[in-house]
């Protein structure tokens, strides 16, 4: 195998590790076997939405000084919906987050509309820190799939409620107006739940 077919191949099986890592279905030491091992003191976990192995290919092309290329394991994650040919936003993140395949603009509900329990949920329910940090508004599809559930990705009033309520503790991005009772439909004030100043 060569070293720049190798790097592809090690490239591509980090983003199934992450996943598998901080799954909210059973550890993967208990899947194969392995003896118990320590949560990690931390995860992170990136997603650049809409990439896939055509962008990794053209990045690698680019040139083999990324990052990525010197993670020791990365895989795929198969984020399909279960009703459209092509996957949107909200079935991907929520694929992500919750390890089931979903409809297109579902946010973190399985195709019965049921709402399922994120990775980000179960690990504030064991204790651990979480944040939510995007170049967007907090309130689009993928990080709101991490804290939200919603058969609609545009309820952004109601993502924003929801987010406000859940135990996130930080938040970076955009879309105050969302949380700020001056510009909500309901005039809830979901900034001081969030224990933000009006500015």
């Amino acid at each position: 195998m060569t070293r720049t077919a190798n790097r592809w191949r090690t490239g591509m099986t980090l983003l199934l590790v992450l996943l598998v890592s901080i799954s909210v279905v059973q550890p993967l030491s208990a899947s194969v076997g392995r003896a118990q091992q320590s949560d990690p003191p931390r995860v992170i976990l990136l997603i650049a939405d809409g990439a896939g192995i055509s962008h990794w290919t053209a990045g690698l092309l680019a040139g083999d000084s990324a990052a990525i290329w010197r993670f020791p394991v990365v895989g795929l994650v198969d984020t399909r919906n279960v009703n459209a040919r092509i996957t949107d936003s909200a079935a991907s993140a929520t694929a992500y987050a919750t390890g089931v395949l979903s409809l297109n603009g579902f946010i973190g509900m399985g195709p019965d509309t049921v709402a399922l329990e994120t990775v980000l949920e179960r690990a504030a329910a064991r204790g651990m820190a979480t944040g939510l940090v995007a170049t967007s508004s907090i309130v689009h599809a993928t990080p709101a799939s991490f804290a939200a559930h919603v058969p609609d990705r545009y309820l952004y009033q109601e993502i924003a409620a929801q987010i406000a309520g859940s135990s996130v503790d930080v938040l970076l991005g955009g879309g105050r107006e969302f949380f700020d009772p001056s510009k909500r439909d309901d005039g809830s004030d979901y900034l001081a739940a969030l224990g933000q100043s009006r500015r």
